[in-house]
């Protein structure tokens, strides 16, 4: 299995829109599994319902040691038994050195 990050992190999904103030919900302990999805692009895996706003727009997650993704969301599934989301990201986000080895932390 070929994936970036598996454990628990802060899911924060965020409605941003021009001329409205930002709506957000976060989700904290939340396990995932994080996957390198191509080019500026990430995929985040859950194994049950996120809540979020309405028309959320923006995905952010927060990982252990404070690393942090944050893009918009491009596309996904969100159902009761879990799902995925996939969003643009800068590419060199998923490209860090592997920090010292860490309970939770899986990186190939």
């Amino acid at each position: 299995m070929h994936y970036a990050y598996e454990g628990l992190a802060t899911v924060t999904m965020l409605a941003l829109y021009s001329g409205q103030p930002p709506v957000e919900l976060t989700t904290e302990e939340l396990p995932i599994v994080l996957r390198n999805a191509g080019a500026n692009r990430a995929r985040v895996e859950f194994d049950h319902y996120l809540l979020g706003p309405k028309e959320a727009n923006v995905l952010r997650i927060e990982l252990p040691e404070g690393w942090m993704l944050h893009g918009p969301i491009i596309a996904g599934v969100n159902e009761p038994g879990g799902g995925w989301l996939e969003f643009s990201i800068e590419q060199h986000d998923l490209d860090l050195a592997s920090p010292v080895a860490r309970d939770g932390w899986e990186w190939q």
